[in-house]
């Protein structure tokens, strides 16, 4: 029985190995930098959709769930995008006020529907000029269960934060990627 012994430790050393833990996954980090204020960069490709995000991201506590981010984000050189705490409510619209300025209102971006693209973009690029400007974010957002939530961002880092970002967008997409400097 020896080809029996051979087979069921095989088929053993293949099931020990499916579970293991995997050191690679379908999105790949790359260049993760760490600003100052608690500011991320980093840009990530996923090989299984051939889609290159780039962002910048700081988490702050939000009122009932957590922490919660304030992202901006290029998808494949486009963007910005903006991502305001887990704001997944479809029917709804997250604000962010800058310190004592008007208030913007951001259509939640679903990529699903790409026609609000555009209008996303021209929400996010109108923010971002206050954010790179400003001392304070001060964020609402709904859940898709229609409950608030609201959380403040230090933005002490931003422009630095978005300088980068912007740098590794176009080192990625050279050829695509244009965007007024702010």
């Amino acid at each position: 029985m020896p080809g029996r012994l051979t087979m069921l430790a095989l088929i053993g050393f293949l099931l020990g190995g499916c579970s293991a833990p995997q050191t690679t996954s379908s999105i790949d980090r790359q260049d993760q930098d760490a600003i100052n204020a608690g500011w991320q960069v980093s840009c990530t490709e996923d090989r299984y959709k051939d889609v290159r995000r780039c962002f910048a991201v700081r988490y702050s506590k939000a009122q009932y769930l957590g922490k919660a981010p304030l992202e901006v984000s290029f998808l494949d050189g486009i963007g910005p995008f903006l991502r305001v705490g887990w704001h997944d409510s479809a029917i709804s619209r997250a604000t962010v006020r800058v310190d004592d300025r008007k208030p913007h209102w951001l259509t939640n971006y679903n990529p699903f529907m790409p026609e609000r693209a555009p209008v996303h973009i021209a929400e996010a690029r109108a923010l971002v000029k206050d954010l790179r400007e400003g001392k304070t974010a001060y964020a609402t957002y709904s859940t898709a269960r229609g409950s608030e939530q609201r959380f403040e961002v230090d933005l002490s880092g931003f422009r630095e934060a978005y300088d980068q970002l912007l740098e590794k967008v176009k080192e990625r997409h050279k050829t695509a990627f244009t965007d007024a400097k702010y």
